[in-house]
């Protein structure tokens, strides 16, 4: 049986950002892990396949410091009796540093989903350069959900990699990724390759998840991710 009190989490990932001029942007990913298909239930597991969207339309002119409606969705697969829908307001306080705060409604779409507000702190760095063509790609959540019953939770992840071919458009390295809520908690490693795909802003990612801590399921094994901004 599911227990509805644990956040499972939608990945955040360092988007790229709109033009100045534009207010809105959206993103939309899925991710697939083998023995991932279904949602946080008795048997423990975290961070198994899922899908998901979001929009959001920047309410002032400061793009350095953004004010933004959003609204996403999201769906466990192979679960879609835990969907969940929110809506909310994000805030970039400090100009200069990549970390955003984020208070949503969350509203459930089915019988196992959650209703509750959330309130949550997230930030990243993409392509930042490390040493040579070496690269990091970064970020990390945390927050909590609930106002009466709060589960605290946090999510990150960091990858270094190197492009593949001139263009960058391919790029291979290592990778850790790391997950904790309310009775949970995982740490993966493993290799990572990813490549942009054109015309539009879209990546696809293949990599081996080596569980290196935590019980929570699945275990070891490869994970896809298709993600686009928009």
């Amino acid at each position: 049986m599911i227990d509805r009190r644990r956040p499972e989490l939608a990945p955040y990932r360092v988007p790229e950002r709109p033009s100045v001029g534009n207010r809105w942007s959206a993103s939309a990913w899925i991710f697939v892990r083998r023995g991932g298909t279904s949602q946080l239930a008795a048997g423990g597991l975290l961070g198994g396949s899922q899908a998901g969207a979001r929009v959001s339309y920047r309410l002032n002119r400061d793009s350095a410091r953004p004010l933004a409606l959003s609204g996403r969705v999201y769906a466990p697969l192979g679960s879609l009796e835990a969907s969940e829908a929110a809506f909310g307001v994000s805030w970039k306080p400090v100009a200069g540093l990549p970390v955003e705060v984020l208070a949503e409604r969350r509203q459930a779409l089915g019988p196992d989903g959650r209703s509750a507000f959330s309130l949550i702190a997230y930030g990243g760095v993409s392509e930042r350069p490390v040493l040579g063509p070496v690269q990091l790609d970064a970020y990390a959540q945390g927050g909590v959900v609930g106002l009466k019953s709060r589960d605290f939770f946090a999510d990150g992840s960091a990858l270094l990699t190197a492009p593949l071919v001139p263009s960058g458009r391919v790029k291979a390295g290592l990778g850790v990724w790391g997950a904790a809520q309310p009775g949970l908690s995982r740490l993966d490693i493993g290799p990572h390759v990813s490549a942009r795909l054109s015309p539009v802003r879209a990546r696809l990612t293949a990599e081996w998840r080596l569980r290196v801590a935590g019980s929570a399921k699945p275990a070891s094994g490869p994970a896809l991710t298709l993600s686009a901004d928009f």
